[in-house]
C-alpha cells in the first residue's frame, strides 16, 4: 500500500491503474455524483483518466489524489483529492467523494481536518481550498465545522468557495490549548 497518511479509521493512499474495479461503483452511482464534479456519474474513460491524472499529480508535486481506504474492512470507500489549485499562490484544493453506505458517520470530517493538517505541514503550501454546491449542506457544514472560512460564491460552477490557511489553523491550535489549559486548572480560574 502506498500510504500518504493514516487518520483513526482511514488509510489515504495513492491509486493504482488496478483500482479502477474499486472506484467504478462510486464514481459512476447517480446519487453519489449528484453533488460532485459536473453532477454526472463518471464515465469508464473518466475514471482511468482520473487515476491516470492522479499519478502524474504524484510524480509531479507529491502529493495527489488517493483512494480512502476503510482500516476495518480494507475495502476503499471513498476517493479524495489533494491538488494544486493554484501553485504560485501556494494553494492546494481538497476534495472527497464517498459511497453512500459510508455518508453521516463522521468520515468526511476525519479526512478533511487530516488533509489540511497534511498540506499546511508542507513548506510549498500556504493555504487549502475546497467547494462544495450549496444544495449539499453536508458538505458546506463539514467545511464550516472543519475550519474552512467561507470565500465566494463561483456561480458560473455553482459552487460555494471556502479557504483555510496556516494562520488560521495556528489560531484555532492556540484557542483549544488555551481552552484546554483554562478547563484543567482546579481552581477554575483563567490563567
Amino acid at each position: 500500500m502506498r500510504l500518504i497518511f493514516q487518520t483513526e479509521r482511514l488509510f489515504f493512499r495513492r491509486c493504482r491503474p488496478s483500482d479502477f474495479d474499486a472506484l467504478e461503483p462510486i464514481l459512476s452511482d447517480p446519487p453519489t455524483m449528484r453533488l460532485m464534479g459536473t453532477g454526472q456519474p463518471q464515465t469508464d474513460a473518466e475514471i482511468r483518466g482520473f487515476l491516470d491524472f492522479a499519478e502524474q499529480h504524484h510524480r509531479e508535486y507529491g502529493f495527489g489524489p488517493g483512494l480512502l481506504v476503510d482500516k476495518e474492512t480494507n475495502a476503499v470507500i471513498g476517493d479524495a483529492g489533494l491538488v494544486f489549485h493554484d501553485q504560485s499562490q501556494q494553494v492546494a484544493e481538497v476534495y472527497y467523494v464517498l459511497s453512500r453506505p459510508m455518508w453521516n458517520k463522521g468520515l468526511a470530517t476525519e479526512f478533511c481536518q487530516a488533509a489540511v493538517d497534511f498540506l499546511l505541514a508542507r513548506p510549498d503550501v500556504g493555504s487549502v481550498r475546497a467547494t462544495a454546491m450549496p444544495e449539499n449542506t453536508a458538505s458546506v457544514r463539514m467545511l464550516e465545522k472543519s475550519g474552512f472560512l467561507f470565500q465566494h460564491y463561483n456561480q458560473q460552477a455553482n459552487r460555494r468557495v471556502y479557504t483555510i490557511d496556516r494562520a488560521a489553523v495556528l489560531t484555532a491550535f492556540e484557542d483549544r490549548a488555551l481552552g484546554q489549559r483554562q478547563c484543567s486548572d482546579p481552581s477554575g480560574k483563567i490563567s
